[in-house]
């Protein structure tokens, strides 16, 4: 007969998270927490960014007819424009649980808005598809840091009673910028022109 041993596994630790961020000079001692004095402001500073962001999302479909003619690009090439960018945050989202491990929150949103605007910079003075396009994926790397990090965010600062209040004030301006998209490259490209 054989004699069957038997290995008990660690249990899992389920993840918390709301963890703090690991300190990268000494992994095991987490980074010290910033001090978040006025939860009400730092909550219009996120819908700010994430207006700016998901507008940044839905003005491009208008102004793709101008840009395909100013650029002489085919349909299929200009939608990468979209594309490219949906793809390039996608990849993105799916790290930010990795990356808010390492940095901090406020790290992580300081270099989703500089991306933001580099792109958006980017893409104003491109004389090239190809920059454009190059803008378009720089800013996909601030759009897909700031989605799920604004939520986290107003989740760590609010009180559990206020959360949904909270959410909601998140959640007008993630429908709100989207809507009034397509308005604003409207009125961009007949007053200012590609």
């Amino acid at each position: 007969m054989t004699k069957q041993t038997t290995q008990t596994a660690e249990p899992i630790k389920p993840t918390n998270p709301t963890a703090e961020p690991i300190n990268p000079t000494n992994p095991t001692k987490p980074a010290k927490p910033t001090k978040v004095t006025n939860p009400t402001t730092l909550l219009f500073i996120l819908l700010a960014g994430m207006f700016v962001n998901l507008l940044n999302t839905s003005i491009i479909n208008v102004m793709l007819p101008k840009i395909m003619s100013q650029f002489q690009i085919s349909a299929s090439l200009g939608q990468w424009l979209t594309t490219g960018f949906m793809l390039a945050a996608a990849i993105i989202i799916t790290l930010v649980p990795f990356l808010s491990r390492r940095f901090q929150y406020k790290t992580l949103f300081n270099t989703a808005m500089v991306a933001l605007v580099a792109g958006s910079l980017l893409c104003a003075l491109s004389p090239t598809f190809i920059i454009l396009l190059a803008g378009r994926l720089i800013q996909a790397i601030g759009y897909g840091l700031l989605l799920p990090l604004t939520m986290v965010i107003v989740l760590a600062i609010t009180p559990p009673e206020k959360r949904g209040l909270n959410m909601g004030v998140i959640g007008v301006g993630m429908l709100f910028a989207p809507a009034i998209g397509p308005t604003v490259a409207g009125i961009a490209i007949t007053w200012m022109g590609w």
